[in-house]
């Protein structure tokens, strides 16, 4: 239960914290948005 509940939570902030960090840092963080992935590496390039 706990695990589903911290799944969850993550879903919701992460989004709330790249609003807030795209309108703090710009054009930079939209870049580095962009490349790297929100949870999971990715394993291709």
């Amino acid at each position: 239960m706990l695990a589903i509940l911290t799944v969850l939570m993550y879903l919701i902030v992460a989004p709330l914290e790249e609003r807030e960090l795209g309108q703090q840092y710009g054009r930079e963080y939209e870049t580095y948005r962009r490349e790297v992935p929100r949870f999971l590496p990715r394993l291709r390039r």
